[in-house]
């Protein structure tokens, strides 16, 4: 019996030998398979991710030079607006600063008359044209050239 127990051991062993190869080499095929698979996803999964984050970092940096580029529009604007203002301010000051010199000239005018009608009834009698002599000085006295008798 000793023999049968060493054969049937040995067929034994052989059919789990047997069957057991299959199994460990379909597990061994089926691993790589899958580890290959794996790599390729991730991979794939990787690469996804990496699109995605470079379309969001460009996207980023093109608003950025937009808003940079609008920046710059709207400072060159407003620079003009502040001179257009600077401008319209000196000429509203010119025009102010005239419609007073010709205020006060109109005024000078009116009491240099009036002291002309002054002089003239007091002097009736010398024999002179004070009237053109008078505005005469004035007309001197305002271009800057003094004349003295």
């Amino acid at each position: 019996m000793s023999f049968n127990r060493k054969k049937l051991l040995t067929y034994q062993n052989l059919i789990i030998l047997a069957s057991i190869i299959p199994v460990a080499l379909f597990g061994f095929l089926t691993y790589k398979h899958s580890q290959k698979k794996a790599m390729e996803v991730t991979s794939n999964h990787i690469q996804g991710i990496n699109k995605e984050k470079k379309q969001v970092i460009t996207d980023y940096f093109k608003e950025l030079e937009f808003n940079s580029k609008e920046l710059t529009k709207s400072i060159s604007f407003l620079q003009k607006q502040a001179t257009q203002n600077i401008i319209n301010i000196q000429e509203l000051q010119k025009n102010n600063i005239l419609d007073y010199y010709h205020l006060v000239e109109n005024e000078i005018l009116s009491l240099a008359k009036k002291d002309m009608f002054q002089y003239i009834y007091s002097f009736k009698n010398r024999g002179k044209d004070v009237d053109k002599e008078y505005l005469q000085n004035i007309y001197n006295y305002k271009k800057g050239v003094l004349i003295y008798d």
